[in-house]
């Protein structure tokens, strides 16, 4: 265990979407039951929007696995760059055709497909009408996801849908507490009690000021702080207090990182 140590608090913090990964904290629970609220209701066109590395994809993940005996739900999670990318992609995913030609035969169905989109803030304008058109038809609908960047992105999905939005799901960074949760349970369930112990909100609070909440900044702060601990381990043990972070070695990641 002593020489795996830091590989695994380091292999923690590896950013992934794996909803399996998933950690829970009160307001990423309300998020979801928000979202699993709005699957249940009678919808056309639901959004899902957030600052950027504020775990968007990995609610939606979630989601999706919360989801996963429902036979009407797909999720596209690589962006569409043309609309001819979109058509193949939904015919052959939703539909099980390789053609439009073919479509008339595959919407017997009563029940609407429910469609899950990452990334929406990137499709184009032929896409998005495209989605309306589908959405009118009833036989679709669709939870897009959306980077809120400062740039009105929910005003320019409202104008283009108008009144087909059901409603919006924020999804906001963690607060301060939050946040040292986020990491507690992080380094728990990789095994590392004591690491989980001693990472005080104290700890959180000096890397939350330079992220912001921004969880994959968070994950890429804390793989460094790792892995300088790792290497002061094998070069000069003595600096290193074992399943201690001290904050000269916050104080180092912040150096590498550019925050000071």
């Amino acid at each position: 265990m002593k020489k795996d140590i830091y590989t695994l608090a380091k292999k923690a913090f590896v950013d992934t979407t794996d909803p399996h990964n998933f950690i829970v904290f009160d307001s990423n629970v309300l998020t979801l039951e928000r979202l699993l609220s709005f699957y249940n209701d009678d919808f056309k066109i639901v959004l899902v929007q957030g600052e950027p590395g504020t775990g968007k994809t990995m609610l939606l993940k979630k989601f999706l696995l919360e989801k996963g005996k429902e036979k009407d739900l797909y999720g596209f999670f690589q962006p569409f760059f043309t609309l001819g990318e979109f058509k193949k992609n939904f015919m052959k995913k939703v539909l099980g055709v390789s053609s439009f030609d073919q479509i008339s035969s595959r919407l017997r169905f009563t029940r609407p497909k429910t469609i899950v989109i990452d990334e929406a803030q990137i499709l184009q304008p032929q896409i998005l009408e495209m989605i309306r058109v589908l959405s009118d038809s009833r036989k679709f609908r669709f939870i897009l996801a959306f980077h809120n960047s400062g740039s009105n992105e929910a005003l320019l999905f409202k104008k283009h849908f108008r009144s087909r939005i059901l409603g919006i799901v924020d999804v906001e960074p963690p607060n301060r507490n939050e946040f040292n949760i986020y990491i507690q349970k992080k380094l728990l369930n990789a095994g590392l009690l004591e690491f989980s112990k001693d990472f005080s909100l104290k700890k959180s609070n000096y890397i939350y000021k330079f992220v912001k909440g921004n969880l994959r900044e968070a994950n890429k702060f804390l793989y460094t702080l790792f892995d300088i601990m790792e290497f002061f381990d094998k070069t000069r043990p003595t600096f290193v207090k074992r399943g201690t972070i001290e904050k000269k070695f916050l104080e180092m990641a912040a150096i590498h990182l550019g925050y000071l």
